[in-house]
């Protein structure tokens, strides 16, 4: 896929006032061989199995390993695995693991075993007490066992040719140590990844070190990872100018430009997969309504997002994935497109359950561009004669009231390049009956089931058919609403070397240096 030069700015701007001191104690504190990078919020859960957050899918990526990898260019390459699978059939996939892989902290090596167990916990196969989301992606899955110590044969109940996204996304545990450890494990990983977990103090940092015995010669070149949990998108921006942090993630959009003009700042940017979305509850309260859920989704002006909240940071989106991500590389010809369309939202509000007086609440985290959003869909509503009031919240507790169903809509992103590049990716996230919206009338259903039959459809052309029938029943039936698609964005200092933003912004610091 291609991508973005990156920009490398130096020059006269906001920041040319940095004193040389202040310039000098940027170069010191590199040379330590810690990376300190600054993000947003603290981590849910290390246990990977588990993890949906951006912090710790971030962490989680430096702690652990899968068969199969992407890279920053969204190239997959063999990582636990000797190399791509042997595939007798359509249904059975036979990998070669490395020999000599060792986990964290003395807990062995990694074998066909620590595999099996893995997907066994993830598909549910082996009972841990815990809801692993992963499961939607390893529906296809009948069988996966050990046929030595460094051979794991996976066989499919029905043909899945997003079984090697999906190895990508399952990174695997010990055995040993999550047997041990329990539901403690998420406070304890243990993986074969370069950077094995040192500390977590909740609400201040992350620490990681450099695995000395990584099975790849020369990885990691850096000693520590430190992720530094700054709310305040001021104080990252100015850490990072004034040489307090290496690297910070997500640029608040207003700093952009201040950041490309900063000197010693390197800013890399290209389009991304995140996606900014409106949820509705369709299981209780006014939104089993539908008439209410077109209305509010033809409401929202996402060019005025686009333009006045990310600053041109962002694009309109039109489906739960940008159109590249699709079988045929684009939309179906004859998607219907959500857009603003006042008179449209006026129109299917006149013909709801509440023409007069709709009132309703939406939660959305409470740090960063969410609540700037949520101000201008404000806005937008009000003009159609709809009040929306927006609850911030800490993203634990807004989740954990979405998984309870206690809750009218709600306001966050997916991104879904997180977990992997299967256009099904987002909408299993969501869709599903059982999780958070609560579809589960005929229609609902209905596009759960075309879903599942897309993740077991082989030809190309099929597919994207599949997939434009599922659409077609999301876009008439609004259980979400999909409303930018935002850039990923970095910025480090220049005495980082080797680093590389992803499409879906996560960070692979395997190769990252500092001088």
């Amino acid at each position: 896929m291609k991508r973005r030069d990156f920009l490398k700015i130096a020059g006269a701007g906001a920041g040319a006032f940095i004193a040389s001191d202040l310039l000098t104690s940027k170069i010191a504190h590199a040379a330590g061989g810690r990376l300190t990078v600054a993000i947003s919020s603290d981590a849910w859960s290390l246990d990977v199995r588990t993890s949906s957050d951006v912090t710790s899918l971030n962490v989680d990526k430096q702690i652990y390993n899968g068969l199969m990898n992407y890279d920053a260019d969204s190239n997959m390459f063999p990582d636990l695995a000797v190399a791509a699978p042997e595939q007798p059939d359509d249904l059975t996939y036979v990998f070669k693991l490395k020999e000599g892989v060792q986990f964290h902290k003395g807990y062995g090596e990694m074998t066909a075993e620590d595999v099996v167990y893995t997907y066994d916990t993830i598909r549910g196969a082996i009972e841990t007490g815990q809801n692993f989301f992963l499961s939607l992606w390893l529906k296809p899955l009948a069988k996966v066992e050990a046929v030595d110590k460094y051979t794991v044969k996976f066989t499919m109940a029905e043909p899945y040719p997003d079984f090697l996204d999906t190895s990508t996304m399952c990174k695997i545990v010990s055995k040993k140590a999550a047997e041990e450890f329990g539901k403690d494990f998420a406070r304890n990983p243990i993986g074969t990844g370069p950077f094995e977990f040192v500390e977590w103090v909740k609400d201040d940092h992350i620490l990681l070190k450099k695995n000395e015995a990584y099975f790849t010669a020369g990885v990691p070149k850096l000693d520590e990872v430190y992720f530094q949990i700054i709310p305040d998108d001021t104080v990252k921006v100015t850490n990072l100018i004034t040489g307090q942090v290496d690297m910070m993630k997500e640029i608040p959009p207003r700093n952009l430009e201040q950041l490309k003009s900063a000197p010693g700042v390197v800013v890399g940017q290209v389009p991304g997969t995140q996606t900014e979305q409106l949820y509705f509850n369709t299981k209780a309260g006014p939104f089993q309504d539908v008439n209410l859920r077109r209305a509010v989704a033809f409401g929202i002006n996402r060019k005025a997002i686009a333009d006045k909240v990310f600053y041109g940071m962002a694009k309109i989106a039109y489906a739960p994935t940008p159109g590249w991500q699709l079988p045929a590389g684009d939309y179906p010809a004859d998607m219907t497109k959500i857009d603003y369309d006042p008179d449209m939202a006026k129109k299917f509000l006149k013909e709801s359950s509440k023409p007069d007086n709709f009132e309703f609440t939406c939660m959305t985290t409470a740090q960063g561009w969410f609540v700037e959003q949520l101000t201008v869909i404000q806005a937008n509503l009000a003009d159609i004669g709809i009040k929306m009031n927006i609850e911030p919240l800490e993203k634990s507790v807004m989740f954990g009231k979405m998984r309870v169903w206690d809750y009218e809509a709600s306001y966050e992103d997916l991104n879904a390049g997180y977990f992997g590049y299967s256009p099904a990716t987002a909408p299993l996230f969501y869709t599903p009956p059982s999780r958070q919206l609560g579809w589960e009338d005929e229609h609902g259903l209905k596009a759960y089931d075309l879903l599942n039959k897309f993740l077991v459809t082989v030809n190309k052309e099929e597919r994207q058919l599949v997939y434009g029938d599922f659409l077609k029943i999301l876009h008439d039936q609004v259980p979400y609403t999909q409303v930018v698609y935002v850039d990923s964005t970095d910025a480090w200092s220049e005495s980082v070397a080797n680093y590389k933003v992803g499409t879906p912004n996560d960070s692979m610091f395997w190769e990252t240096d500092l001088s």
